[in-house]
């Protein structure tokens, strides 16, 4: 889709001071080493407790984040909305018995449909019709962090028409979620989590 590629997980920067302004530079050109989100990573670096974003400003088409040591620069469509690796799907809805390299590319139809849209109606099928469903959208002015709800359906309470995907495989068991605070709705600061 244009410039949008999906990669199966983010490219990971190593980090040392020496080398973390020219890296966040490279991934947000217009910000200086002298800015103040420059200043404030160097002045924590490293810190794994603590994790730093830099963007130049919410609209940026690149935002760097950096945890400890490693970092990653997550790049935006042109639509304004982040494009995520796969691997930034594997803590949110798991299906059992689906091999990896299914797993992935069911990931990375996710991934594109977020950065081109910024949200994404999927649904899980089982041979008898059942289906897990999980809605993925971005929203502003985070647009960094991917928020989620999911639901079990029986056959006849969701139509199929209405989501984007629909994944089914032989070998699909189950669908775990990750549970994050009890909420109905959740959130995962995907490049926090990759770090």
């Amino acid at each position: 889709m244009g410039d949008v590629r999906i990669e199966s997980k983010f490219k990971v920067i190593k980090l040392e001071r020496e080398n973390l302004a020219a890296e966040i530079n490279r991934c947000v050109p217009q910000i200086s080493a002298t800015s103040p989100g420059v200043v404030r990573a160097l002045s924590e670096f490293p810190s794994r407790s603590t994790s730093v974003s830099v963007h130049g400003h919410v609209s940026s088409a690149n935002a760097f984040w950096a945890s400890g040591t490693t970092g990653i620069c997550l790049q935006s469509s042109s639509e304004g909305f982040p494009i995520f690796a796969a691997e930034a799907f594997l803590n949110t809805v798991n299906p059992s018995g689906v091999p990896p390299d299914v797993t992935d590319a069911w990931y990375k139809q996710i991934a594109l449909l977020v950065a081109t849209k910024g949200t994404a109606k999927v649904a899980y099928v089982f041979e008898k019709g059942t289906a897990f469903v999980a809605d993925y959208w971005v929203q502003q002015p985070n647009t960094r962090m991917l928020n989620y709800s999911v639901a079990f359906r029986k056959v006849g309470e969701w139509e199929s028409q209405v989501f984007d995907v629909r994944f089914s495989h032989p070998g699909m068991s189950s669908v775990a979620e990750t549970k994050r605070g009890g909420s109905a709705t959740k959130s995962n600061l995907l490049a926090h989590r990759n770090l």
